[in-house]
């Protein structure tokens, strides 16, 4: 739309970085017609409490049959594209993880691919599969690839988790919600893969340098590795870095 003769009279965006984002795309667009509405999906959890997110983590870990002390990492993968690397960097992050936190039974790992994955990126849906079950053989006590919980409401899931990793995402900015809502939630993007970045860069057009729910303070940001397995091992051990998000 870089010709003005096609652009809106009016747009709607969600929160002032979307606002930013539209004023970058067009310098000369009358900002008074730049309308943030919020976020009028996430009503949907006006009246969620603690009290919600303890049921949805008591009929998960029933399903699981572990204990409710249990520390949950979720990771819904929005993108399908190079989901299989995503996926692999964050079982490198939670193998670090594993020997940093001496406690391998400690925490469980919930991934889940796109319900289109299959389809659409067909490639890669074996290498995902090789790699988890590699992964599975070698802490057959972590990762959890039970249909009936990977195919759980993604709302049960980002409410009974502990911290959510995910790419770009807006999972991560309903986790963000969610953790706000009842005892705060760990959330961490990943985006400096190579496949990642260049996704995220043509889905915004170039026009921010990371995901709007991290520019407003919603999620935290992995800016390599190292960092990332910082971040999880804080999340899960480190109460007040949850705090510190809100």
């Amino acid at each position: 739309w870089a010709d003005p003769k096609f652009r809106p009279d009016y747009i709607f965006v969600n929160d002032r970085v979307g606002a930013e984002i539209v004023l970058k795309a067009w310098p000369d667009f009358t900002e008074k017609r730049i309308i943030q509405s919020g976020f009028p999906m996430i009503d949907q959890y006006a009246n969620i409490g603690f009290a919600d997110r303890e049921q949805a983590r008591n009929e998960i870990n029933a399903k699981l049959g572990v204990d409710n002390k249990i520390k949950i990492i979720f990771f819904p993968c929005g993108i399908m594209i190079g989901a299989s690397q995503l996926l692999d960097e964050i079982l490198k992050a939670i193998r670090i993880l594993i020997k940093a936190n001496a406690q391998g039974k400690s925490f469980l790992f919930i991934p889940r691919a796109h319900p289109r994955f299959h389809l659409i990126s067909p490639d890669e849906f074996q290498p995902w599969q090789d790699i988890l079950g590699k992964f599975v053989k070698e802490y057959p006590n972590i990762a959890v690839i039970d249909e009936k919980i990977v195919r759980a409401d993604i709302n049960q899931l980002l409410l009974a988790s502990d911290v959510v990793v995910s790419d770009y995402s807006t999972t991560l900015l309903q986790a963000g919600i969610l953790g706000g809502r009842t005892t705060g939630k760990a959330n961490i993007s990943v985006c400096y893969l190579e496949t990642v970045a260049k996704q995220f860069n043509e889905a915004l057009g170039g026009l921010a340098t990371e995901p709007p729910f991290v520019t407003l303070g919603c999620t935290l940001r992995a800016d390599n590795l190292q960092n990332l397995a910082e971040k999880l091992y804080l999340s899960l051990n480190d109460t007040e870095i949850v705090a510190r998000l809100y």
